[in-house]
C-alpha cells in the first residue's frame, strides 16, 4: 500500500535559522544538527524548503533549543 502524494507547497522553515542568528544565542545550522542528531544536509534542506518537518525532527530541534536555554515557543522557531 502506499501513503498519499502531499500536494501542498513545502513551506521553508527559515525561523529556524533566524532563533539561530540572534544576538544572544549566535548558532550555526552545523552545530544544531550536531546536537539533534539530524543530518546537516537535511536539516539544511528543510531550511531552504527543498523537504517537509517532520514532526519528531521540529520536536528534537525545540528540545535541543530549550536544553541550551534559548527561550522561545514553537511559534517563533516553526511556521
Amino acid at each position: 500500500m502506499v501513503r498519499p502524494r502531499i500536494n501542498t507547497p513545502i513551506e521553508p522553515q527559515t525561523k529556524i535559522k533566524e532563533v539561530l542568528t540572534r544576538p544572544n544565542v549566535q548558532r550555526s545550522l552545523l552545530w544544531l544538527s550536531k546536537q539533534t542528531n539530524i543530518n546537516h544536509t537535511l536539516l539544511h534542506q528543510i531550511v531552504n524548503g527543498k523537504r517537509r518537518l517532520q514532526e519528531y525532527q521540529a520536536d528534537k530541534i525545540f528540545h535541543t533549543l530549550q536544553r541550551f536555554n534559548i527561550e522561545v515557543t514553537r511559534d517563533e522557531v516553526f511556521i
